[in-house]
């Protein structure tokens, strides 16, 4: 009886080869929020400037936002970009009944403030979103937030698709 050996061909290394170079794409691919850069999809760093309003906070939260002050999203405790502005502080208001008519009226909160922040962040652009550290930035999405002396929850209003300067 003959013994058949393996032998290491052409076509064996190109197979190998392939085969490190699909596992290290989705590796990269899987761990692009953990700071990796995106491959699968690509995209192009930019700077973005969205408008955040925090409401329901008390004064002493509302006056110690600052222009300057890093932004971090609560949940996951990421960056999610540095206040570019003077916050804008007004009176929150609430929607309620009015009993006697029926309607629906806007009525002041008394001690309580509302507070619209544009902040400045760093991202990926692609076609459709804007993502930084796995934080993936739409308007109209909730967004709970914090700074040095203050907490908030609010609203993403905007999104600037021009980099800010």
């Amino acid at each position: 009886m003959r013994k058949i050996k393996w032998k290491l061909n052409f076509f064996d290394v190109v197979i190998i080869a392939a085969a490190l170079v699909a596992a290290y794409i989705g590796y990269r691919a899987l761990n692009s929020d953990r700071g990796g850069s995106p491959i699968i999809g690509g995209g192009r760093q930019a700077t973005v400037r969205y408008t955040l309003e925090l409401a329901n906070l008390y004064r002493d939260q509302a006056e110690a936002i600052k222009k300057g002050d890093t932004v971090i999203e609560i949940v996951e405790k990421r960056v999610v970009g540095v206040i570019a502005s003077e916050p804008l502080i007004e009176q929150y208001v609430s929607t309620s009944e009015n009993e006697e008519t029926g309607n629906t009226v806007m009525s002041p909160v008394p001690d309580r403030w509302r507070v619209t922040l544009v902040i400045d962040m760093d991202a990926v652009e692609t076609s459709s979103e804007y993502t930084s550290n796995g934080f993936v930035l739409r308007a109209g999405a909730n967004l709970a937030a914090s700074g040095p002396g203050w907490a908030g929850t609010g609203v993403i209003l905007d999104i600037e698709r021009e980099a800010a300067k």
